[in-house]
Formats: C-alpha cells, sequence, structure tokens
C-alpha cells in the first residue's frame, strides 16, 4: 500500500511538471510570437523590439530553441544588412545563440537559417552558408523567409535563374509581402532587367511614398545605371524618412555626388557619417570608401576598405560583388583584388 502511494504522489508530481513546463513553453510562444509579427516591416525599430521580445522568449523558457535562433537571426540583420549594429556587438550574441538553436533542437529550420546568415555576413563562407539554408528548406519549404534566403544565396553563387524560382515561389506565398518585393527588386537589378526593375519600384513608390526603402531600391538602379542624378533625387527623398538610420544612404549620396564631379558635397557626406557615429549610429567603414571611390580617391577607398576587412563590418563580404560598379575606380588594383580573394569571392 505504502508502494502505491509513493507511485501516487510521484505520477502527480511528474503531472504538475509537465504542466508547468508547458505553461512555461506557452509564456515563451506568446512572446516569440509578437515579435514575429515585428519582422515583416522590415524596420530597423522593429526589428530591434523584435529581438528584445526574443530574449524575453528564452528568459522565460531557457530551453527555448526558436527563441535563440531569432535572435541570432535579427542580430545578423541589423548588424549584416541594415548596417545599424557594430559586428562585434551583434555577432557576440549572435554566433552563440545559433549554436545554441540547433543544439536544442536539430531539427529546428530557423536555427540552420541562423548559422547560414552568420557565414554570409560574418564569416564570409558561402558554400556552408548554403548548405545550412538548404537544410533549412528541407525541413520547411514553404517557409517565405527560408526561400528568400535561398533565393539570396544562390544569387550569391552566380545561379541568377535558381534565385528567381526561390522568389518567384515566395511570392506566390506571400505576394503582398514588402520583404518579397524587394529580394525580387535586387535579383532583376542583379540580373541586368532594369526596366523591369525599374516599373516593379515605381509601382511601390506611387503606391506608398512614404516607403522609404522603393526610394533606396531606386537609387541603387539609378546609381548602378549611370543616371547619378537621378539617384541623388531619390536620396534626398529617403533620407528624411529613415528616421536617422541612414548611413548607407549618405554614402550613396555621397558616391553619386562624385560621379557628377561635385566633390564638395560629396566629401559634406563623409562629415555627415562622422555626425551619425557621434550620435550613436554604427558606421561602417565602407560607407566612407563608397564616398571615395565616387570622388576617385583611390587610397582613402582602399585604407577604409580595409578597415572594412578587420572589422568584418557591413558592407564588406558579398556587397563588394553586388556593388562592384562603385568599386570600377579600383577594381584593377591588387590591394582590392587580394580583399576579394581573402573574402573568399576570386
Amino acid at each position: 500500500m505504502k508502494h502505491l502511494i509513493l507511485a501516487g504522489i510521484l505520477v502527480l508530481l511528474l503531472a504538475a511538471g509537465c504542466s508547468n513546463k508547458s505553461k512555461i513553453r506557452s509564456q515563451a510562444q506568446e512572446v516569440y510570437q509578437q515579435g514575429i509579427e515585428l519582422l515583416e516591416t522590415g524596420a530597423v525599430n522593429d526589428l530591434l523590439k523584435a529581438t528584445d521580445l526574443f530574449r524575453k522568449s528564452v528568459q522565460i523558457d531557457s530551453t527555448f530553441a526558436a527563441g535563440f535562433a531569432q535572435i541570432a537571426i535579427t542580430n545578423a540583420y541589423l548588424a549584416g544588412n541594415y548596417n545599424f549594429l557594430s559586428p562585434d556587438k551583434a555577432y557576440s550574441e549572435a554566433i552563440p545563440a545559433a549554436y545554441k538553436a540547433v543544439t536544442l533542437d536539430a531539427n529546428l529550420a530557423e536555427g540552420y537559417v541562423a548559422k547560414a546568415l552568420i557565414d554570409q555576413y560574418h564569416n564570409w563562407r558561402w558554400l556552408e552558408a548554403d548548405r545550412n539554408l538548404k537544410r533549412a528548406l528541407e525541413i520547411e519549404p514553404d517557409n517565405v523567409e527560408i526561400l528568400l534566403e535561398n533565393g539570396w544565396s544562390e544569387i550569391i553563387l552566380n545561379k541568377p535563374e535558381e534565385a528567381g524560382k526561390m522568389f518567384e515561389r515566395a511570392k506566390q506565398l506571400a505576394p503582398d509581402s514588402p520583404r518579397v518585393r524587394s529580394f525580387l527588386v535586387f535579383e532583376m537589378i542583379y540580373s541586368g532587367r532594369f526596366d523591369e526593375a525599374r516599373k516593379h519600384i515605381l509601382d511601390v513608390i506611387n503606391t506608398n511614398p512614404q516607403d522609404a526603402y522603393g526610394y533606396w531600391d531606386m537609387a541603387v538602379l539609378c546609381s548602378k545605371e549611370g543616371s547619378h542624378e537621378e539617384a541623388i533625387k531619390n536620396l534626398n527623398i529617403q533620407i528624411p524618412l529613415m528616421k536617422g538610420d541612414i548611413a548607407d544612404e549618405l554614402a550613396l549620396l555621397g558616391y553619386n555626388y562624385g560621379r557628377i564631379g561635385k566633390t564638395d558635397e560629396a566629401l559634406a557626406q563623409i562629415a555627415r557619417l562622422d555626425e551619425a557615429a557621434a550620435n550613436g549610429i554604427y558606421v561602417s567603414p565602407v560607407d566612407k570608401a563608397w564616398i571615395y571611390c565616387g570622388v576617385n580617391d583611390k587610397e582613402n577607398a582602399l585604407v577604409n576598405l580595409e578597415k572594412g576587412f578587420e572589422q568584418r563590418a557591413n558592407r564588406m563580404g558579398y556587397d563588394l560583388r553586388f556593388y562592384s560598379f562603385i568599386y570600377q575606380p579600383i577594381a584593377d588594383d591588387p590591394r582590392f583584388i587580394e580583399l576579394l580573394k581573402k573574402s573568399n569571392l576570386q
């Protein structure tokens, strides 16, 4: 009888423990979902808020793999794509979070995405990143974000047709997504389909004139086409809409001023970048390199690119290729070629 009573107590304790774990996981998932809902806008402030929510989710449940994965993903975006966080700050949190996610759940697709983004933005290991993204896609073949990241990986590996397939599938699943739209536009620009890209961007701008990223897309397109004055016009519309997150925009603005011979206006953007840095905004050395390329100051361009390499800074890595039109003044310089080699791009 005594043994039966003890067994019954044990069953009750185990049930209570399971119930408590389930409650904790439910609370973590609720907070996590709030963060996920913020990601779709693509706005920096929303990414920052989302990251805080993901941190809260793993504070609630220290075994919640999805929360760790998203901490890594958002940090990688904020450092590697948005030029908002310094690499040392972002990746000191992102790298351990990514590996924690995969350790906790080897079948979590987002864990492999997190590892892939770190390899793309920080380690410049393109094939390893692609392998992790393919693994994520095997787990969740209809996940829009995973399709987009796989498409971008195909661009990095110079497979634009495969990239297009990924992006079109993402568009079928999420036809109104701003993120999908942005990836489609950059694939069009990469593939040289400028007229198609222009039409697509104009549709976005005309539909929502307050969409800052539409003007960025147009400015990149115009810069690559050599329509520098049009690029300047679009950037001057975009910058006031960005609420301070303007380092890349100032860099591209300075580049375009330089290309039309307005050297003073170009170099004025260096001063604006320094002011932004003084106000706490992260400024990659590559931003200054863009401006120096615009005014054909090869030495200062290379010095800043070398700093960018040492720091694993934003706009290094694959962006040396994607924005290759900026680097024409130094494309044949042995130091630039060496940077491409060290970035695994040659």
